[in-house]
């Protein structure tokens, strides 16, 4: 899943990258966008969830892509780059 360098879907950063299966560390914005550093991650992409929550503290949160490996819904998004 790409990060984004802004909350626009259409902002992707195509030298970051979160593999499916990563686990991520972030901050909830509490508007479907999730922020890592200085980057964002979207929770859904075409309707489909792509970060699940492990654990939260506070709006911080670890997040896992593994909802989707191996999935047909993965390989449909589009938002995959050298990962799977």
């Amino acid at each position: 899943l790409f990060f984004r360098t802004s909350k626009s879907l259409a902002h992707r950063d195509e030298s970051a990258l979160a593999r499916w299966g990563e686990v991520v560390q972030g901050f909830d914005e509490g508007d479907g966008w999730i922020r890592v550093g200085d980057r964002f991650l979207p929770q859904r992409v075409q309707g489909i969830e792509v970060l699940t929550v492990q654990s939260r503290l506070g709006r911080d949160l670890r997040l896992d892509l593994r909802g989707l490996v191996g999935s047909d819904s993965a390989k449909s998004l589009g938002d995959v780059g050298g990962g799977a």
